[in-house]
């Protein structure tokens, strides 16, 4: 059963308002997107896909603009839906040809998977704050009505990845794929494992590792922080279907040089390596019980390390606890199990005090540069 005329007017007039609405919000030349789908109903199959894609668009952005939206949710969705609008007419206009199967097929009762394809990328649009993202959002529907090998299941595994990623992991994508590759990419031999930026930027490309978009180039797993080095990675297959389908390549040059930049700065970062082979050879102690606090001890397990970190049972010391030197000895409680660091003198509130713990507290014991034993 055909749609009337009338029906279509709604809906055409529904989504330029949507489109209107949102313009001095959205993306510049979301105004101009009222010309893509005005005029006469007559003349709406001028450059779409034909009357049922075109139906697909007015259905949904005539639906969306009946929501409850608020300001810069309705200026989302409309700029998502104005790149997707015009991203479908730049195909068309050179010369490509849309998908001929199934896709646009649906009716009133049953629902074509255009639209439920299009609802999903406007309803990521509208609760996503970054708005940057609208254009590849949009460039990633009409990707689907363009591509064939796309199935139901592959476009809503895709929508996910990318409604979950942020902009500056698109960017890192598009970087490692278009822009300069992996064997252009800053590297470093070791994560500076101090530096907070450091550790969040290897956190995102590590996250684009766990949705399948990078990999290292010795096909070696990536297992965690420490895999982590640009020069080793390149674009797994669903990252390079994911950069065409979104046209990351039209990312901003500019935010592709302050991305950059932030992985030079990264990989200019000088390592602590003293301190770290200082960290490296810290033991744990046992938990704290009460009456360690009582009798003012540490008690740490026997192990390899262990033995090379402490003195010989009776060798009195000096530790750092937390900047607060302190004299200690070494003692064998008798056992293979356990050896103790005392601090005689002190009196169990002073140990406490210092120590700023509760029982069940695991401290950690390290070597100093100057002979000590650092507790913290």
């Amino acid at each position: 059963m055909g749609i009337s005329p009338d029906k279509d007017r709604e809906r055409l007039e529904r989504t330029r308002r949507l489109l209107r609405s949102g313009a001095n919000m959205a993306a510049p030349g979301v105004g101009t997107a009222a010309g893509f789908v005005g005029g006469p109903a007559g003349l709406l199959g001028g450059f779409l896909l034909g009357a049922a894609a075109e139906r697909v668009l007015l259905r949904v952005g005539a639906e969306f603009e009946q929501r409850n939206l608020g300001p810069r949710e309705k200026a989302r969705v409309a700029g998502t839906l104005y790149f997707a609008l015009s991203e479908v007419k730049d195909r068309l206009e050179d010369g490509e040809t849309p998908r001929d199967d199934d896709f646009f097929e649906g009716d009133e009762v049953l629902r074509a998977r255009a639209d439920e394809l299009l609802e999903a990328i406007l309803s990521s649009a509208r609760s996503d704050h970054e708005e940057q993202k609208a254009r590849h959002m949009g460039a990633l529907y009409a990707s689907f009505a363009f591509d064939p090998s796309i199935t139901r299941g592959d476009a809503n595994y895709l929508i996910g990845i990318a409604s979950r990623l942020t902009f500056h992991e698109l960017v890192l994508l598009g970087l490692f794929h278009g822009r300069v590759g992996y064997r252009g990419m800053p590297g470093w031999d070791r994560l500076h494992p101090f530096e907070w930026r450091a550790q969040a930027l290897a956190g995102e490309i590590f996250e684009l590792s766990k949705r399948g978009l990078l990999m290292r180039t010795d096909g070696r797993p990536i297992q965690g922080l420490d895999d982590v080095n640009p020069s080793a990675l390149w674009v797994a297959p669903t990252g390079c279907k994911l950069f065409h389908l979104m046209r990351l390549d039209e990312i901003d040059e500019d935010r592709c040089g302050e991305v950059m930049g932030e992985l030079e700065e990264v990989a200019d970062l000088p390592i602590p390596h003293d301190l770290i082979r200082q960290l490296e050879g810290h033991v744990d102690s046992e938990p704290l019980s009460r009456a360690d606090i009582d009798a003012g001890r540490v008690r740490i397990g026997h192990s390899e390390r262990a033995q090379n970190l402490l003195p010989e049972a009776g060798t009195e010391l000096w530790t750092n606890v937390r900047g607060v030197e302190m004299e200690a000895m070494a003692c064998d409680e008798g056992s293979d199990a356990v050896a103790e660091l005392r601090f005689q003198g002190l009196h169990c509130d002073e140990f406490r005090e210092i120590f700023e713990t509760e029982a069940g507290r695991v401290l950690r014991v390290a070597p100093l540069p100057e002979g000590m034993l650092a507790l913290d």
